[in-house]
């Protein structure tokens, strides 16, 4: 047991030196980039829903859910994502590849139960280029990098049907981002670098309640606050003048730092975060649930690298799912005993370009595949879409596939004979 436990820290350590995800997105220029993080695979399949819990799933949106837990859980999961994306006049294609977490949870019989584990909660990664006629000069963009998160999190049930729980997070991580001005009979181009490195703490408070009913009937009920939290950024700056080789590789020619003065160290926010869950079913067969989420997104973003046109407002979230299994004890269908889920979201994002709000909506399904004993393999496909074309906006088309393993154990029993 000590070496199983050793290996997943091991895992752990090294999982967060790569853990800066990659995004595909122009919108993850904004802020602290693309929210990656929607929780794990399970609750991504339903929509995001994360007022659902049991006793063998961990649930990250959810520490409360901790109280629930009776086996030692070991989850994994990465993701392959794939954009389309279109203005007015121009469309492209990208893909990224992710990892979405590694986690370890721990019961402690009685007194609840923890976890620990990495993530990548933000990614930044984007390549755009606006071309003037006009003035024959083009603006390249640039960015990458993002924030990542090692979190732990305790839950207790307090008495029948209440528990209670919190996440304290460390973010980290790095964001680069670049632009180039070339213009027609100009020798040089000019370019400047940014980059912000960003850390802070933040912490999710949650409870849950549930009520049974007669032949195994449950209403779940859950409250999750995320209080504004401050991220600090360190910021450094460069411009040079470059020109390019044959093959259009950037040849730096001078090189000045910039005296940032005030904005070498700025503050960026993490806002305050209210969701609302709500839901309905029968152990072991079937659940249906909503949640609703106020994002407080006025004092989003990092005003080292705002560019003017974007506003931000606050948002709010919409999730709706479920899931249904045939059969949870059949010993004649494996098909039986799968968890088929499926769920919906909408977005109003509180990111305001050109006076125009940015929306995202979602659709998910998902199974969860049971393996030896408790243990199961679970795959969620999403599809989306996000902004749109109106007003030389982009309109983001995406398709996920999110797959996660869930590995259950039993471990600390003491022993009844030596």
């Amino acid at each position: 047991m000590i070496r199983r436990l050793f290996v997943i820290v091991a895992m752990m350590a090294c999982a967060s030196t790569f853990a800066q995800n990659n995004a595909a997105s122009p919108y993850s220029f904004f802020g602290i980039g693309d929210v990656q993080f929607k929780g794990t695979v399970e609750n991504r399949a339903m929509g995001g829903l994360g007022v659902f819990s049991d006793s063998i799933h961990l649930n990250l949106n959810n520490p409360a859910s901790l109280g629930k837990l009776k086996l030692t859980t070991f989850g994994v999961a990465g993701g392959q994502n794939f954009f389309n994306l279109e203005n007015d006049t121009t469309k492209e294609d990208a893909t990224s590849t992710t990892l979405n977490y590694l986690t370890l949870g721990i019961p402690l019989n009685k007194l609840g139960a923890f976890s620990f584990g990495v993530m990548p909660y933000s990614s930044v990664g984007y390549r755009i280029e606006d071309v003037n006629e006009t003035s024959t000069s083009v603006n390249r963009f640039n960015g990458e990098g993002g924030v990542n998160r090692a979190f732990f999190a305790y839950g207790i049930d307090l008495f029948k049907g209440f528990s209670a729980g919190a996440t304290a997070h460390y973010n980290f991580g790095k964001i680069t981002n670049s632009q180039t001005g070339i213009t027609e009979g100009v020798q040089f181009a000019t370019k400047q670098d940014k980059e912000s490195s960003i850390s802070g703490l933040s912490v999710d408070l949650a409870l849950n309640y549930e009520l049974s009913f007669k032949n195994d009937y449950k209403l779940y009920s859950s409250f999750v606050f995320r209080p504004e939290a401050e991220l600090t950024s360190k910021n450094t700056q460069e411009i040079s003048t470059i020109t390019f080789n044959a093959v259009g590789s950037e040849i730096p020619v001078e090189t000045v730092t910039s005296d940032l003065g005030a904005n070498a160290e700025t503050i960026s926010k993490l806002p305050q975060n209210m969701t609302f869950g709500l839901g309905f079913g029968k152990e072991k067969k079937w659940f249906l649930g909503a949640e609703y989420s106020i994002l407080d997104n006025e004092e989003l973003g990092n005003p080292f690298n705002r560019v003017g046109n974007e506003v931000y407002e606050d948002g709010s979230r919409f999730s709706a799912g479920g899931f249904f299994i045939p059969n949870y004890s059949s010993i004649t269908s494996y098909w039986d005993r799968v968890v088929y889920r499926a769920g919906v979201r909408y977005e109003e994002l509180g990111l305001r370009l050109n006076n125009i709000g940015t929306y995202d909506f979602g659709m998910s399904f998902g199974v969860g595949l049971p393996v030896r004993n408790f243990s199961n393999v679970n795959v969620a496909i999403e599809y989306g879409q996000r902004g749109t074309t109106f007003q030389k906006r982009i309109k983001e088309n995406y398709f996920n596939i999110n797959i996660s393993l869930s590995l259950n154990d039993k471990w600390f029993v003491r022993r009844k004979y030596n």
